[in-house]
């Protein structure tokens, strides 16, 4: 590249710098190497994986590759996504319901989920949770 003579000296006087923030780095900063850890178990449970890996579809090899190499990751990636997407929708009904005070006509139809609701009510107002 043909770089102008005084373009090229304000080139030269910059000081250099290292890599960016941008740039990939080598390291995997969040996965374990089970090898690390207990060599004789990691390389039982290791083969495990594999054997059982070996049996899956060719397509759904490559999926199960990262899930070997960095376990601890995706479980607890799993667990953290799981209660987001499932339990806390299940708390948004229940508050939903009780501060509205309206149930589902399918289910508040039986007498016993009538009775059970404001035996309920009663017990935690008495506890001065509800009020």
């Amino acid at each position: 590249m043909i770089r102008r003579p005084w373009l090229q000296a304000i080139h030269d006087a910059l000081p250099r710098r290292g890599p960016g923030p941008l740039r990939a780095t080598q390291r995997r900063p969040f996965s374990v190497k089970p090898d690390d850890l207990k060599p004789e178990a990691s390389e039982k449970t290791r083969s495990r994986v594999v054997r059982i890996t070996s049996r899956l579809p060719k397509f759904l090899q490559r999926y199960m590759t990262p899930l070997i190499n960095a376990p601890l990751t995706h479980i607890s990636a799993f667990l953290l996504l799981h209660e987001l997407t499932a339990v806390v929708p299940l708390f948004g009904l229940a508050a939903t319901f009780h501060h509205t005070n309206w149930m589902p006509p399918f289910i508040s139809e039986g007498k016993w989920v009538s009775d059970g609701v404001e035996k309920f009510g009663n017990y935690f107002r008495k506890k001065g949770v509800a009020a």
